[in-house]
Formats: C-alpha cells, sequence, structure tokens
C-alpha cells in the first residue's frame, strides 16, 4: 500500500513536467529567430498590401432579375467584360508596381507576435502558395513588456524617380496600429503569468518530489495543492487573457485592414499549447486536492480508533 501511495505521486510530478514545459514554451516561442515561429500569438500577412486596389464590375455587381437577354443587354455584357479586362490589366500593372515598392521598402511578407518579441519574413515558396512555409528572416531582441508597432516598421520611403513613395501610399491606415494595441496592452500580463506559471510549475515538482519521501505527510498533501493551484491559477488567467485579446484584436484589425488587403490569423497553436498546461495543473489540483481528503479521513479514522480503544482498556 505504501508503495503505491509514493508511485501515485508520479501523476502529479508528470503533469508539473508538462505544465511547466509548456508554460516555458508559451514564454519563449518566437525569442530566436525560427525557434517555434509556427506558435505566434498573431501573425499579419501584409504580402497582398496594395494590391487589387481597382474594382471591376463583378465586384459592384448588384442582383439582376432573371430573363432574355436582349440586344442590347449582350453589348452591355461585353463592353463590361472589355472593361474588367482593362481593370485587370491595371491591376496587374499596380500589383507589380506595389511589390517593387514593398520590396525595396524593405517590407516582409509576414510580421508575428510573440510574448516577448516579434519577428518577419518570408513565405516559401511564396505568399499565394496553398500551405506555404514561413521563412524568419529577423526577430528584436527579447523583452518583457514589448510593443509591436507596425506603424514604425512601415514608416519608410524611396524614390521612383522625382516621386517619393512611402507606406500611405499603398492604403496604411494608422487604425491598424490602434487595433493592434490590444494584443500590445496584454503582453506584459502575459509575460507576469506565464512565468508565474512556470515557477509555480517548478516548486510544484519539488513537492512531488517532497511527497514520495514523505507520503502520510498531510502538511505536503496540502502544500503541494496550494502550489498546485496557484500555478494553474496564473496559466489559466493567462489562458483567457490571450484568448480574450487575439480574437478581439484580430478581428477588429481584420475589419479595418480588409480593404488594403492586410490579414491577421489568430495563433490557434499558441492558444493549445496555453490551454494545455492550464488543463495539466487543474488536473494536478484535483488531484492533491483529492490525495489531501483521503489522508484527512484516514487520520480522522485512526484517532476515532485510537480513542476507541482507549476507552476499552479504561
Amino acid at each position: 500500500m505504501a508503495l503505491l501511495t509514493r508511485l501515485l505521486v508520479l501523476i502529479p510530478l508528470v503533469l508539473s513536467i508538462v505544465g511547466m514545459v509548456l508554460s516555458a514554451l508559451s514564454l519563449f516561442a518566437g525569442h530566436k529567430q525560427g525557434f517555434m515561429e509556427d506558435y505566434a500569438i498573431a501573425r499579419l500577412n501584409v504580402s497582398m498590401m496594395g494590391q487589387e486596389l481597382l474594382s471591376t464590375s463583378d465586384d459592384k455587381a448588384e442582383e439582376k432579375d432573371d430573363g432574355d437577354d436582349g440586344f442590347f443587354d449582350s453589348v452591355g455584357d461585353k463592353i463590361s467584360d472589355l472593361k474588367d479586362d482593362v481593370i485587370d490589366y491595371g491591376n496587374d500593372l499596380l500589383g507589380d508596381g506595389v511589390d517593387r515598392v514593398t520590396e525595396e521598402l524593405g517590407i516582409a511578407d509576414w510580421y508575428s507576435i510573440h510574448v516577448m518579441d516579434s519577428c518577419q519574413g518570408y513565405y516559401k515558396p511564396n505568399a499565394t502558395d496553398a500551405h506555404p512555409s514561413l521563412n524568419s528572416t529577423n526577430c528584436t531582441d527579447s523583452e518583457p513588456g514589448q510593443r509591436f508597432n507596425l506603424s514604425k516598421i512601415l514608416d519608410k520611403k524611396m524614390s521612383l524617380g522625382p516621386v517619393e513613395v512611402s507606406i500611405n501610399d499603398l492604403g496604411w491606415t494608422p487604425e491598424v496600429q490602434d487595433k493592434l494595441d490590444i494584443l500590445n496592452d496584454a503582453l506584459l500580463g502575459l509575460f507576469i503569468l506565464y512565468v508565474l506559471g512556470m515557477g509555480f510549475s517548478g516548486l510544484a515538482i519539488l513537492g512531488c518530489i517532497a511527497a514520495f519521501f514523505l507520503p502520510e505527510k498531510r502538511t505536503v498533501h496540502l502544500a503541494n495543492f496550494v502550489i498546485a493551484t496557484l500555478g494553474a491559477l496564473s496559466l489559466l488567467v493567462a489562458s483567457i487573457l490571450v484568448t480574450v485579446a487575439v480574437t478581439k484584436g484580430v478581428d477588429e484589425i481584420n475589419d479595418v485592414a480588409e480593404e488594403i488587403n492586410i490579414e491577421v490569423d489568430r495563433g490557434n497553436k499558441f492558444l493549445i499549447i496555453s490551454w494545455v498546461a492550464a488543463g495539466v495543473l487543474l488536473t494536478s489540483v484535483i488531484f492533491w486536492a483529492g490525495k489531501f481528503c483521503v489522508a484527512w479521513r484516514a487520520n480522522r479514522h485512526f484517532r476515532r480508533s485510537e480513542k476507541g480503544m482507549g476507552g476499552y482498556h479504561s
């Protein structure tokens, strides 16, 4: 029985190790170029910014009544198709110009936001591929509470002959940065919460080792319950905070950036490891709560038995 009690402690030990590893990965994802780049909190795809600036008649077409097309309708359709061909050709020329401008300005295809830094890079083989890979080219220095300022990154100018071109000429709007600040405001809090979660997970590992050698000590069980609870709460609050911030931020950014073809994707992989980290520590909390209750009942039963034996001997 004593051996089984000791072996059961391996369950919260493994859970605590997993919780510490996942909270550390959440904290350090993207802290250096190419490291867990897929696990960004959010990613901005600016590879199509400024493309398709002209609208074809299909984009503005309204529903028409069903019926037979007459001669004039047929002629109108031919003229509309010719107009669309001209506009498509114009978009191709504009797109080539935009590609040159973004290349000369040093604008990457994507920018990613992590807890402690931000990265940028290009899609391989290209942005239009169905499943492109991420080629990270640069990351900022890691620091707590860093703020991702896309406006500053894109604040560059180039000369095309006598004309000076900036990112504003591609349709950039400061509203995008205003919405990005929703994510920025959460980054320092996330850093603190993941550090706490990682720290309490480490303490929980030490507590499990203590419980292995002192399986009958209720104070050890109680201490492990408290530590696991604090760690679980830290990671739970972090997961709720990042989920709400990134969901709200992404939706609002896409609303204002859709017209200039900037798209922001939510970091679902990051959210998964954050919630799993919170889940394993919550499971550890349940284990230690049950363990403490069992030990408390066993101790109460033992005391009652001692009283009964004392009365019998007297």
